[in-house]
């Protein structure tokens, strides 16, 4: 994660959101620390770009929405706010009452990984995710590599399935094949 944007006291989240929406860039709220978001590589942002086309794509007809990564998520639960590189909602997505532009019940959250990015992604974000009731999908992208990580919860817990090249990752409502979202070529 970058460092943070603010010296002073811990934000309360009506001042950090007060900060993220008066912004042209977007911010992380995490445990009263706001953090500027620092711009990805080329091949993060294709495969950001590929992985949303191919979301809308496998879900056309299924009972959910994609969001791209410019959509705000906030757990419930906790001062805290992010974005994930894309996420999907498979019931009617929930506006925070405290505010309008942060949706609470994603079903499914999907990270780019980058050198910059995973460790934040892999553990503290990645926690997050699980504690969120709604959040039945975890999926990591790796923009090094023509591979997935897909974590499903499960009545017996979270099942982890790594998926290469030629493999289609399933998803919710359909699949999505990983050379079509993890290929980057320049």
């Amino acid at each position: 994660m970058a460092e943070p944007t603010t010296k002073s006291e811990p934000l309360t989240y009506a001042e950090a959101k007060a900060i993220e929406d008066a912004s042209d860039e977007r911010h992380v709220l995490w445990d009263g620390v706001l953090y500027g978001m620092a711009g990805a590589s080329l091949a993060h942002y294709r495969i950001e770009q590929q992985l949303t086309v191919a979301l809308a794509a496998a879900l056309v007809g299924a009972p959910c929405e994609v969001f791209t990564g410019n959509a705000r998520l906030r757990p419930l639960h906790m001062d805290r706010f992010f974005y994930a590189d894309a996420s999907v909602f498979c019931e009617p997505p929930l506006l925070d009452p405290d505010d309008s532009n942060a949706l609470t019940n994603p079903s499914a959250v999907f990270e780019v990984l980058s050198p910059t990015t995973e460790r934040f992604d892999r553990t503290e974000k990645f926690a997050v995710y699980r504690e969120m009731p709604s959040v039945r999908l975890i999926v990591f992208l790796r923009s090094d590599a023509v591979s997935v990580e897909r974590y499903e919860r499960t009545a017996g817990g979270w099942v982890v399935t790594t998926f290469g090249p030629s493999e289609r990752v399933p998803l919710l409502h359909g699949a999505v094949a990983v050379d079509e979202v993890c290929t980057v070529v320049y």
